[in-house]
């Protein structure tokens, strides 16, 4: 298929910070958005899945609409697109393209195209009702998709998201489960990466690290995963790079990483950590509330870190500037352990290594614990004390 993206000049941004003239590396431009018109004249016998609305289906047809009575095509056909308020515009074209679709209820109709010679064909039949329910669940829990339609299409190379589409290759996803994994994935970059449109060279843990970790609650709630921590896998690998030393703060610009393998573990995983944290620090309501907000707050608005931690600190009440600066700012980790855990009777017992408060939050309230708990507070510390063994290291020394 013919893959049109970064096919343009494009617009460079100017902000509060002046000029953002940076070169297209292989990560996204920052862009503006703007109001699209495309006119795409094309051999007659392609099919074209592209961002915006089609404004003149019955001249087509290809799937779009029944052909209008009496029109016969030339050697070439000119499909003509609209995109409002989008800051890219991308298409595919092949003449082997099936487009289907699927109207979605209260959301858009979401089109799906691949080439029929594919050896994957069933797998991209059988994906869709799934895949029409990850954009459905990334508009329930961010906020509502604002389009009238959505296209994945069989195109480019991996995976990759652009205005109102992704485009999905053919070839490096032969499986139901890795399909399912890249589409939602690429779905819900359309709130970070387009809706909200951080300037992802400067901090892209905002967009692909958010988008990780919306992308496997998806997952684990669409198809029923049944993960007590979806991005667990985050965790790992996250763990496993700052064993090595290597890792650099998230706020190294993205083509500035000494390992491309860096700016992995800072964009994705440690950005992916960064919420499921802090829904461990602020509570699942909190967090679930401030994820709402943002997007309410800073939809079209090209946001920046201190502008989603002032959403989650004002659904909170807590102050988080400690959190951000933490995070994004330095490569410091956490460096407690408990020794030991005695339960004798009714007492349960702890011992710290350097003794440190280990704190929990629990109904909304931040509760900390320190030597022995005595028989009448017991009840009020189980749930804390059983979180505590899910998340720290236990050391027999």
């Amino acid at each position: 298929a013919f893959s049109m993206s970064q096919w343009y000049p494009k617009l460079c941004q100017y902000d509060d910070e002046g000029w953002h003239a940076n070169p297209y590396i292989g990560r996204e431009f920052y862009g503006i958005w703007g109001d699209f018109d495309v006119t795409i004249n094309i051999d007659k016998d392609y099919v074209v899945a592209a961002s915006g609305y089609l404004q003149n289906p019955e001249l087509i047809g290809h799937g779009y609409a029944p052909l209008k009575e009496g029109v016969v095509h030339g050697d070439k056909i000119s499909w003509h697109f609209i995109a409002p308020d989008v800051h890219d515009f991308s298409w595919a074209a092949d003449p082997d393209f099936v487009h289907d679709f699927r109207d979605i209820e209260n959301g858009p109709r979401m089109h799906f195209f691949y080439k029929r010679d594919s050896e994957y064909v069933d797998l991209w039949k059988d994906f869709q009702p799934n895949a029409a329910k990850f954009l459905s669940f990334f508009s329930e829990k961010i906020g509502k998709y604002p389009y009238a339609q959505y296209s994945v299409i069989m195109a480019g190379d991996g995976g990759m998201e652009y205005a109102m589409c992704t485009f999905i290759d053919g070839v490096g996803h032969p499986t139901i489960e890795s399909l399912y994994s890249v589409t939602s994935h690429e779905i819900a970059h359309t709130w970070f990466q387009f809706l909200m449109a951080t300037n992802e060279s400067k901090h892209s843990w905002m967009d692909e690290g958010f988008t990780s970790y919306i992308d496997d609650v998806a997952l684990n709630v669409v198809l029923n995963q049944g993960k007590a921590l979806p991005n667990a896998k985050a965790y790992d690998d996250y763990f496993k790079w700052v064993a090595l030393g290597l890792e650099e703060p998230m706020t190294t610009h993205a083509d500035r990483f000494k390992y491309n393998t860096g700016y992995g573990m800072s964009a994705y995983d440690k950005g992916s950590i960064f919420l499921s944290q802090l829904q461990y620090v602020i509570g699942k309501e909190n967090f679930d509330n401030s994820l709402k907000k943002y997007f309410d707050d800073w939809a079209f608005k090209h946001p920046k870190p201190n502008d989603f931690i002032r959403s989650a600190e004002k659904v909170s009440g807590l102050e988080l500037d400690w959190y951000l600066l933490d995070w994004a700012q330095s490569t410091m980790t956490i460096d407690y352990a408990i020794n030991s855990v005695v339960a004798d009777k009714d007492i349960i017992k702890f011992w710290w290594r350097d003794q440190p408060d280990i704190s929990d939050i629990i109904d909304g309230k931040t509760i900390r614990i320190r030597g022995t708990v005595n028989k009448h507070e017991k009840s009020k510390y189980t749930n804390c004390h059983e979180t505590m063994l899910n998340r720290v290291k236990i050391l027999d020394n």
